[in-house]
């Protein structure tokens, strides 16, 4: 995050590519970060145009990642109640730690 207070501060888009939270949306200095500050979360729709996506394309890969999501749950222990709290507090947009 250290980037994106550079970023603010110069009012420039980041060019620092590499990076796991680097977007190509300019206009959000190409920043996860400061588009989820700025607008909060996004539909899929706002997703996949930002990401020159279909949205269809963009529900296949939110669906595979629940997929992973709930595996990961089940082997860590949690119980089939305890999972759906999960994902319900990721739709709802809260972090959850587990």
């Amino acid at each position: 995050m250290k980037c994106l207070h550079e970023c603010i501060k110069k009012k420039k888009a980041c060019k620092q590519s590499d990076c796991r939270h680097w977007i190509d949306y300019e206009k959000d200095l190409n920043c996860v970060h400061q588009t989820v500050d700025k607008h909060g979360p996004l539909t899929l729709r706002e997703t996949a145009e930002r990401l020159s996506l279909s949205f269809v394309r963009v529900k296949q890969i939110e669906d595979a990642a629940l997929q992973k999501l709930i595996k990961r749950c089940l082997a860590a222990g949690l119980g089939l109640k305890e999972t759906k709290d999960v994902l319900s507090s990721i739709r709802q947009g809260k972090f959850v730690d587990f």
